[in-house]
């Protein structure tokens, strides 16, 4: 990735590239996909962390996890917007 990037190619393709509307395009697009990854990761996460803090996941002798329907962002629209996010 280093030798591209310091490659002749690579600086003639990258000069101006700030001044391209495609590029902050795609910054914006790829800022939103990573803040959607976390926050969708982060109710995910909620749903493990409640279950832990009521003990349901110690409760099950016999091996079983406790499942729960994530609600709420896009989790509304499709079923896996963390991996959407992505």
């Amino acid at each position: 990735m280093g030798t591209y990037l310091s490659s002749p190619a690579a600086s003639a393709f990258l000069a101006g590239a700030f001044s391209r509307p495609s590029f902050w395009a795609g910054i914006i697009l790829w800022a939103c996909g990573f803040a959607g990854n976390i926050l969708h990761d982060e109710v995910l996460l909620n749903i493990r962390r409640k279950s832990k803090a009521k003990g349901k996941r110690n409760e099950n002798k016999l091996g079983k996890e406790h499942y729960a329907i994530p609600h709420g962002y896009l989790y509304r629209y499709i079923s896996y917007p963390n991996y959407f996010c992505e």
